[in-house]
């Protein structure tokens, strides 16, 4: 499991979602933050909650999304999580919990920045 200080876009998964067009760039990236958002929000709820099978499916998802748009530091932490709650390590997992956010916010205004330099090129 990689750490999440890692990069926060995985450049080959960019490159290849780009490889398929502006627009789909564009849209993938705009579908990955309208699902996030309530996810994060669930997350949280689960940690809240300590409920270890929400943990683990909200962090899965999370991750499964940020994989799809090469945001690689949100997807490691997502993964840790996710690891850690099906081990039943609640605590463990709680301790990566305020790093999804940034990375979250990072990713995003990474992955917006590649649009933005891509519909001007």
């Amino acid at each position: 499991m990689r750490t999440p200080d890692g990069p926060v876009l995985n450049e080959t998964t960019l490159a290849d979602i780009q490889a398929i067009g502006d627009d789909m760039l564009a849209e993938i990236v705009a579908l990955f933050v309208v699902d996030a958002s309530p996810r994060m929000i669930r997350l949280h709820a689960a940690f809240v909650a300590r409920a270890a099978d929400a943990i683990r499916r909200e962090a899965h998802g999370l991750k499964g999304g940020a994989l799809s748009v090469g945001a690689a530091r949100m997807a490691d932490i997502c993964q840790a999580i996710e690891h850690y709650a099906a081990q039943g390590h609640i605590d463990r997992a709680a301790a990566l919990e305020d790093a999804v956010v940034p990375a979250f916010d990072e990713a995003r205004g990474a992955l917006e920045a590649v649009c933005r330099c891509r519909s001007t090129a």
